[in-house]
This record gives C-alpha cells, sequence and structure tokens, in this order.
C-alpha cells in the first residue's frame, strides 16, 4: 500500500503541475515531511534512473520544497487554528470556511512561481525517453480516474478556456 502512494507521489511530483500540491500535500510534521520527500526523491531517481546533474537539480527542487514550507510554518498555523476554532463552535461558517480556503490557496499561489522554476529546471534536464516514462504514468493515473467514464472531453482546450491565468514568459 505505501508503495502505491510513493509510486503515485513520485509521478505527481515530477510532472511539475505539481507545484501547488507539493505546498498542500506535505502538511504532516516536519521530519516526516523530510522523510518523505527523501523517499520519493529515492524513488524519482531510481525509476528514471537520473544522472549525477539530474539527480543535483531534484535535490534542489526537494530543498525548495522543504525552505517553503519553513517559510509558510506560521501561516500554515494561523490556518490550523483558524480550521479547528470553526469546528469546534456550534455550526460552521461558510463565509469563514472560504476565508480560509482562500487564505491557504493564496499560501500556495505565493510559492508557485519560485517552486515552479526549479521544477522547470529538474525538467529541462530530463531525456525524452525520461519523460515517456513519466508520461506512461500519468497515462495510468488518468485511466484509473477515467473509469468508465469516456467523455472528459479535451484537457488543453479546457484548459485554454481558464480566463483568470495570465500567461507569464518569466519561466524561461
Amino acid at each position: 500500500m505505501q508503495t502505491f502512494h510513493l509510486r503515485r507521489f513520485s509521478t505527481a511530483f515530477i510532472s511539475a503541475f505539481a507545484a501547488i500540491g507539493l505546498l498542500s500535500g506535505f502538511h504532516h510534521g516536519g521530519k516526516k515531511c523530510e522523510e518523505r520527500l527523501n523517499r520519493a526523491t529515492e524513488e524519482i531517481t531510481t525509476r528514471l534512473n537520473l544522472d549525477e546533474t539530474q539527480q543535483s537539480k531534484l535535490e534542489e527542487v526537494k530543498q525548495e520544497i522543504l525552505k517553503v514550507r519553513e517559510e509558510s510554518k506560521s501561516e500554515r498555523l494561523r490556518i490550523v487554528k483558524e480550521l479547528k476554532s470553526m469546528i469546534q463552535s456550534d455550526r460552521l461558517d461558510p463565509v469563514k470556511a472560504k476565508r480560509i480556503f482562500m487564505r491557504k490557496q493564496m499560501l500556495a499561489q505565493k510559492n508557485f512561481d519560485r517552486l515552479f522554476r526549479k521544477i522547470q529546471e529538474f525538467h529541462a534536464t530530463l531525456t525524452d525517453e525520461q519523460k515517456a516514462l513519466i508520461a506512461d504514468k500519468l497515462t495510468k493515473l488518468e485511466n484509473r480516474i477515467r473509469g468508465s467514464d469516456d467523455e472528459i472531453g479535451n484537457v488543453e482546450e479546457d484548459i485554454e478556456e481558464i480566463e483568470d491565468v495570465e500567461e507569464v514568459d518569466d519561466f524561461r
């Protein structure tokens, strides 16, 4: 069971689209977070047969994630305290819940650019074969998610229709 979760995390980690997920996905204690990141980077290194340069870039991604987590610790604690207070109240306040959700999103967005740059640097070192392995894992994930639903539409068209995302060339 643990291997399944590690594989799923590894796929998401490499895909470069998981930057926001990384911010919110490693919410359990500092040492446990670091241990999971270590296991994930080991898994990625092994499965993709990374060379030294690639391993170095992957390590930079891991260190940046840890740095962001440490820098955002007080804000994450405030969010948890607000959530705890709301849960202990007599009724759930939808305005307060939305505010907590928005703060969590803002925290992820605040660090997206710097994490994405590191992920992008790592991605630039990958070979076509390594990218194909990642794409294959994502296809398997897509098939599991899809189940019997064959009508998910064209994802690229769906992404193009999102209006609140600005195009930024700073990542190059």
